[in-house]
C-alpha cells in the first residue's frame, strides 16, 4: 500500500489538470478503465508491474498514491504542486 495525498485547487479546471499531469515528469501513460494517470522510472516499464505513482482527477480535486520503492513519488509530487500553483492558484495537499 503506497502513501496516499488529495490535492485540493482553488481554481479546479479538468483540461489543465489532465494537460498538467501528461506532461509531468516520467508520465507512462493513461488507463482509461480505471481513469488513472500512470508514471514510472525509466526502469519499470513492465506494464504488469505497478506504476510507481498514481494520480486521478476527482471532482474535488487530485487524487495521487506514491506506490513507494523510489523517489519518484517525491519528485512527481514537487513538479505537481508547482505546476498546480503556477497554472491554478493556491491548492491545500493533505496525506489521506
Amino acid at each position: 500500500m503506497g502513501i496516499e495525498y488529495k490535492f485540493y485547487v482553488n481554481n479546479f479546471d479538468t483540461q489543465k489538470l489532465d494537460d498538467i499531469l501528461r506532461r509531468g515528469p516520467y508520465f507512462s501513460d493513461y488507463d482509461p478503465d480505471y481513469r488513472l494517470y500512470n508514471f514510472r522510472m525509466a526502469s519499470n516499464t513492465d506494464q504488469v508491474i505497478m506504476p510507481n505513482l498514481v494520480a486521478a482527477i476527482e471532482p474535488d480535486g487530485l487524487y495521487v498514491c506514491d506506490n513507494g520503492g523510489s523517489d519518484l513519488g517525491e519528485r512527481v509530487i514537487n513538479y505537481l504542486k508547482a505546476s498546480l500553483e503556477g497554472e491554478l492558484g493556491q491548492l491545500r495537499i493533505e496525506e489521506i
